[in-house]
């Protein structure tokens, strides 16, 4: 059985002869469910998936990589035979790394293809192909881009590539690259208009690889004939879909050297209307592209073989032990890097675990006000306990606060209770001069008897000295128990005590008293400095002499 590039009818000797000696002759995903694979590969988001790839890889540092749409539908599909040892070397696993470094907006490090479907769920949500749970708490395993179908994985990539078109990033990288639009558009080898609103052209994509056919349908737009039947605003009568594209639909005329072959022997020699089409096809620009095409994949796909036999090969004979120690400590490095990733997202989901218990408890435990213009401390403390996360300094500043309120009622309490002696005491003197204007009147209605009974001499009075508050309960002059309230005295040579005599006078005397505790005690003490005021006779208690110098001898 001769090889079907032995019968092609182009390409060059040396081409053809490459060609024959490759395997395989066709491809894998060539006889994988042609119907699907042909509505997928004529979709509006296949088409931007791989012209993207093939013009734009270099912004997310993919450049370097060689890309073609077979060996990409072929990892798409899981259909990489055989199955590499690291799935890191696999294109589609790069391109994961670069969506997730590009949506990131750059700058990430040590970013592993394992984190696409949690980063992908977290910029476009739940409602995509990969699906997630609604529950953040929902801890049950979640949908695999490498599980889902060929369509459902172009439709993730078509999301993520257009979003990321609109970065501001990818706009520079178009200037530093000066790709124009001109340049991003398909190549349009022979157009024609098939009806008044539907137009068919050829477009060659992908490198000058792939031939579509694009055919491009107009609404109808009806214009009168008559002037007066026309719309006085046709942009109001009309409406702008009128004059937009209906639809745009595409059809693959040939995806590799065998079917662009047969495309140019169904075209008729002598046909002048695809003319240009024919010759355009049959240059050696785009037949040399589509057989380095061709021949390229089958030699990557053949060294992957040899890998493989390669690898069965040392794994049968004897090894060096230089070879041994380099492949052990290769294969350590790499299950090293897995284990190291996976206890990176086991401390990720861990900690993600925490927040949202942490989150809970301080949502049930603690209140915040909707109007922090009327926040009690107690809020305002559980606010920036909510929001710092210091219970032990929260705790703190909850006892300074108490110890605050306790110091302030004991103040409040004390001037309350100052407020009140000064009232008591301002009774008294004002009891104590109505006192004394009833013994002046009576003195000046008995002058005779005053002078005929004998009365010890006693000082004049002095003016009322201006108590403390805490003096207020104190027992007034005549009704003061020696016994209860001894009073401190110097005693005299003579055996007779006599009260301490101060150089101030009684008017400016003033008793301070700072600890509320001891206040009573102190006036008590204090009593004995103020002078009495000036008693008549018969007022004096039973055991006058015994305090007072001028008493009765």
């Amino acid at each position: 059985m001769s090889h079907p590039a032995l019968a092609l009818s182009i390409g060059s000797d040396d081409q053809v002869s490459q060609l024959s000696k490759l395997l395989p002759i066709h491809l894998p995903n060539d006889a994988q469910g042609q119907n699907k694979l042909e509505k997928l590969r004529n979709s509006n988001a296949y088409i931007f998936v791989l012209t993207w790839l093939y013009q734009c890889r270099g912004f997310v540092k993919l450049q370097n990589e060689h890309f073609d749409a077979d060996l990409f539908e072929i990892e798409l599909l899981n259909l990489v035979s055989p199955p590499p040892v690291d799935d890191s070397v696999l294109f589609i696993n790069k391109l994961k790394v670069g969506l997730i470094v590009a949506l990131r907006g750059g700058g990430a490090k040590n970013t592993s293809s394992d984190e696409f479907e949690a980063v992908f769920r977290e910029w476009f949500g739940t409602e995509t192909p990969l699906g997630g749970a609604v529950d953040e708490n929902d801890e049950t395993p979640q949908l695999q881009f490498d599980y889902l179908f060929i369509e459902s994985k172009i439709e993730v990539l078509y999301m993520a590539i257009s979003y990321i078109c609109s970065y501001s990033q990818f706009r520079q990288f178009l200037d530093r690259h000066q790709l124009t639009a001109d340049d991003l558009k398909p190549e349009v080898l022979h157009s024609e208009l098939v009806e008044e609103n539907e137009s068919m052209d050829y477009i060659l994509v992908f490198d000058n690889t792939r031939l579509y056919k694009r055919t491009v349908i107009c609404p109808e737009l009806v214009v009168p004939k008559k002037r007066a039947a026309a719309p006085a605003k046709p942009e109001h009568h009309f409406g702008a879909e009128k004059f937009d594209v209906a639809a745009v639909e595409y059809e693959l005329v040939f995806k590799d050297v065998y079917k662009l072959d047969e495309f140019l022997k169904s075209i008729p020699k002598k046909s002048k209307k695809l003319k240009d089409l024919r010759a355009a096809l049959a240059s050696s620009a785009v037949v040399d592209s589509v057989f380095y095409a061709e021949i390229r994949k089958r030699k990557i796909l053949s060294h992957r073989r040899k890998e493989l036999q390669l690898a069965n090969l040392l794994a049968t004979r004897k090894k060096s032990t230089r070879i041994e120690a380099r492949e052990r400590e290769r294969q350590r490095d790499l299950q090293l890097q897995r284990q190291r990733q996976e206890e990176e997202m086991r401390a990720a989901a861990e900690s993600r675990l925490e927040r949202r218990r942490m989150a809970r408890e301080q949502a049930s435990n603690s209140y915040v006000s909707p109007t922090p213009t009327v926040m009690t401390r107690e809020e305002r403390l559980r606010l920036r306990q909510a929001r710092t996360q210091s219970p032990e300094k929260v705790e703190n500043e909850l006892k300074e606060e108490n110890e605050e309120n306790e110091v302030e009622k004991e103040v409040k309490e004390e001037k309350q209770r100052a407020s009140e002696a000064v009232n008591e005491v301002n009774e008294v003197h004002e009891d104590t001069k109505e006192q004394e204007a009833n013994e002046a009147s009576a003195k000046a209605s008995s002058p005779a008897a005053s002078a005929a009974s004998p009365q010890p001499s006693v000082s004049p009075p002095a003016k009322k000295a201006k108590l403390d508050p805490s003096f207020a309960r104190l027992p007034q002059w005549g009704n003061f128990n020696h016994h209860q309230y001894p009073i401190p005295s110097h005693q005299h040579p003579g055996g007779q005590a006599f009260p301490q005599q101060y150089s101030q006078p009684p008017g400016q005397l003033q008793v301070q008293v700072h600890n509320p505790a001891s206040a009573e005690s102190t006036a008590v003490h204090n009593h004995a400095l103020q002078p009495p005021t000036s008693p008549t006779v018969g007022q004096y208690p039973s055991n006058a002499s015994s305090i007072h110098p001028d008493g009765p001898k």
